[in-house]
């Protein structure tokens, strides 16, 4: 089959060795050029082979809505069409790139239709400078068949288009502001193609059939002889054609003559604003005379006055006092969450890459555990994954897609990269949001400040914990708040 920008092969069945065929394409000059394709065909083995998912990447600027044909690399050795799987996604799937700059790896399932699967990844890359791409535009033909009968013909000019670093779904048709930029323009001032198709929108306007015919016309400056004329691009010219009965069709040359130069607009002239002039100084007035003074001294006055601490002193060390029972009540559950923001940090930023890496499944263990599923003790990684898909269905491929991530960069030879282990907790991230958003809002109140996952001998256990946190948290508050209510306790008693 012979597509617009494509020719696709179908091998015969147990068809095996090389194919030879040939293909032509033809410019919109008509000029032509052919070109042959080799294919080879593999015997067809005994049992279905898996699909092979390659590595896409793109580079897109943030936040940008882009289309990757993720399928065009990947294949299939027993020549199965291929498709994703799951939500009846197309071949050109469709995201938005993040806002900040940085990649993300996507995953997306490969199926032959008949059994066999694999996993491809899609490498976004988000950068500020990335490239700005034109869009592809294809020409388009309609055949003297459509026209039958017909006084307007359709012509889906989007449809073969690309987006090359977005969608081709947002692309929008533009016209060239070239015959605008005449006719709206003071002095009509273009070359012979603007006029030339001006006279003809205007002709049809009022019914009088037109064309614009471009074509050669040899330089009359030039000598000419009987022998070949050189025709270059600037001898491309337009003119138009209208038909006249018996007649025939007319040519008509509305272009004006190139001597033809527009008259400059008079000069306006410009005006001189006359300079101005300084005014005089008013003249120096007599000091008004004023009777003694027997208002008390202004220095006497404000030292009786109390001051602005002196007012809100009092008023701060009320409140602060009355916040205190406040304080011992939200303190406990303030300390839970520095706690668990505490393990995340230190389980994705310390240790050696391999330890990252299994602090990020570590996290997603301990989010279930708050959430109130059973964790078996000396699971591995995969029948972990699996209890986790079971109970929480909407996570499930991430889930089963981590484990198999973690165990590859415990076992596998060397050591994730940064870029690995930055994408790795980033679907953490999303797994456990996606766990928490499953639940009910006071399950999930209950698993934001449960003490489960911190009792897990692997963190230290409950109360080293505790002590480690609330030694840590105290010592923060305390050299903040002790200053504080020392100076205002200064301030106080200076003013009494």
């Amino acid at each position: 089959m012979v597509g617009a920008t494509y020719i696709e092969y179908t091998a015969s069945q147990n068809a095996s060795g090389q194919d030879l065929f040939t293909y032509m394409v033809e410019d919109r000059f008509g000029a032509r050029s052919t070109a042959s394709v080799v294919v080879g065909i593999a015997s067809a083995p005994g049992t279905n082979q898996n699909p092979v998912g390659e590595e896409d990447t793109v580079t897109v600027l943030p936040g940008r809505h882009i289309a990757a044909d993720v399928l065009t690399n990947d294949s299939d050795p027993d020549g199965d069409p291929v498709t994703l799987t799951g939500n009846g996604l197309e071949a050109a799937a469709e995201l938005t790139a993040p806002a900040a700059p940085g990649t993300v790896i996507v995953y997306y399932g490969v199926s032959d239709g008949r059994g066999g699967t694999a996993v491809g990844t899609l490498k976004v890359t988000v950068r500020t400078d990335a490239p700005k791409l034109p869009p592809i535009a294809r020409d388009d033909r309609v055949t003297f068949a459509e026209t039958l009968g017909k006084t307007a013909v359709y012509v889906p000019v989007l449809k073969n288009d690309e987006d090359a670093d977005g969608v081709a779904a947002e692309l929008a048709i533009s016209f060239p502001q070239r015959i605008a930029s005449l006719l709206n323009s003071k002095q009509m001032v273009g070359d012979d193609e603007q006029y030339a198709v001006a006279m003809a929108l205007m002709a049809r306007e009022l019914g009088i059939p037109a064309r614009v015919v471009m074509g050669f016309y040899p330089d009359p400056k030039k000598p000419q002889g009987s022998g070949a004329v050189e025709l270059t691009g600037d001898d491309v010219h337009a003119w138009v054609e209208v038909a006249f009965a018996g007649a025939g069709w007319v040519p008509f040359n509305p272009t004006p003559s190139e001597d033809n130069v527009p008259i400059p607009p008079d000069p306006q002239p410009k005006s001189k604003p006359e300079p101005q002039v300084l005014q005089p100084p008013p003249p120096p007035q007599a000091p008004a005379e004023l009777p003694p003074d027997s208002a008390p001294d202004a220095q006497d006055a404000e030292q009786n006055q109390p001051g602005l601490w002196g007012v809100l002193g009092p008023i701060l060390l009320a409140i602060g006092i009355g916040l205190i029972p406040v304080a011992v009540l939200v303190l406990p559950l303030v300390l839970i969450a520095w706690l668990k923001l505490r393990r995340r940090n230190i389980r994705a930023g310390t240790g050696s890459p391999t330890d990252r890496i299994s602090g990020g499944w570590s996290e997603v263990m301990s989010a279930a555990a708050d959430l109130g599923t059973p964790v078996p003790a000396g699971a591995t990684l995969r029948e972990n994954a699996a209890n986790l898909a079971e109970a929480f269905p909407a996570s499930g491929t991430t889930m089963v897609l981590l484990a198999h991530r973690a165990d590859e960069a415990v076992f596998a030879a060397g050591q994730p990269s940064d870029d690995q282990i930055r994408a790795f907790w980033a679907d953490v991230d999303t797994s456990v949001q996606e766990m928490t958003r499953s639940v009910g809002f006071w399950r999930r109140q209950r698993a934001r400040f449960s003490l489960r996952s911190l009792a897990s001998p692997a963190d230290g256990g409950l109360l080293g914990q505790l002590r480690k946190g609330a030694s840590s948290l105290l010592s923060s508050v305390a050299s903040t708040v002790t200053p504080l209510f020392s100076s205002l306790g200064s301030r106080i008693a200076r003013r009494k």
